[in-house]
């Protein structure tokens, strides 16, 4: 997995745009997060996968307007590219903000600081890996790893489901949360944005945003059933909400729209300005006339102490 992660961002930049780099996304972060640790004496803020950097900055510009939060806040930018923290070291240097520090990090199941206050991921824990199991002969069977396994969980899980079907368990982002509890602190937040899957739906489909390949990296969407498990095992408090709840709290009446440059929000105004173009770009008639408002399953996952 480390070896195609780096094979994948060797380059420093990314071959796709996500939902991860709308300023919409990071302003509202900003301001939920400028008033819930406003009264925090310190703020120590772990962004895991923060590639070129544009979340930070738009979530910074935001949260300067916000002095006395600013000032308190040590924001670390973890990354396994060294080239994207470069990068992402110089978008931030406008800032001039000393407890600005990019750390490079390779495993998800070592955490190499003491304590946090507040965990934001955008796409991460889709770029770690996970297995996909299935029954055979009454066993679990791990098809990633080729053999049998004793696990629960996918046994549990996998009794949910018609014979022969497969389900995806995020393994190493359950590590990975695992060793963060152990340095959130009490009352700490952990924010998730990811592609992924929050119900089960019959007849299955056995291919339900489970795999998705870029290039040679191989990565898999996340089970949000079983990571809300994994979550509540640990005994943290946890929900999970499509992503434009999570803006629309902040800002009202927008919605998800992917555009050739990326993907942004507009209001109903600009929807109804737009159609003819949305419906080019393959955008169906329920979402141009409000019926619906995502398109894609973006999550937002909220685990908190």
């Amino acid at each position: 997995m480390i070896r195609k992660n780096k094979q994948f961002y060797s380059k420093g930049k990314l071959n796709f745009l996500t939902f991860a780099n709308d300023k919409y996304i990071s302003r509202a972060n900003a301001i939920e997060f400028a008033n819930r640790f406003k009264h925090n004496d310190e703020i120590i803020v772990w962004e895991f996968g923060c590639g070129t950097g544009q979340f930070a900055l738009n979530f910074l510009d935001e949260l300067k307007n916000n002095k006395e939060v600013y000032k308190k806040t040590q924001y670390l930018l973890f990354d396994f590219s060294k080239k994207f923290l470069a990068s992402t070291k110089k978008l931030l240097s406008g800032h001039g903000h000393k407890n600005i520090e990019t750390v490079y990090y390779e495993a998800p199941d070592e955490i190499p600081r003491d304590k946090v206050h507040y965990v934001r991921m955008n796409e991460f824990w889709d770029d770690l890996y996970a297995d996909i199991y299935t029954m055979r002969k009454g066993k679990v069977y791990n098809i990633e790893k080729k053999k049998y396994e004793s696990n629960p969980g996918a046994r549990e899980f996998l009794k949910l489901l018609p014979d022969d079907s497969s389900v995806v368990l995020n393994t190493s982002a359950a590590k990975h949360l695992f060793e963060l509890n152990k340095k959130l602190v009490y009352s700490g937040v952990i924010d998730v944005f990811d592609y992924g899957f929050n119900e089960i739906e019959l007849p299955f489909d056995t291919s339900l945003g489970f795999v998705k390949r870029e290039a040679e990296h191989v990565t898999y969407d996340i089970n949000f059933i079983y990571m809300k498990a994994f979550a509540r095992a640990l005994g943290l408090n946890v929900y999970v909400e499509m992503q434009d709840n999570y803006v629309n709290s902040v800002f009202s009446g927008l919605r998800a729209v992917e555009t050739e440059d990326g993907l942004y929000y507009m209001n109903d105004n600009e929807i109804k300005k737009n159609k003819d173009k949305l419906k080019l770009r393959g955008y169906s008639q329920s979402f141009i006339t409000g019926a619906i408002k995502e398109e894609n399953e973006y999550y937002h996952m909220r685990i908190w102490k």
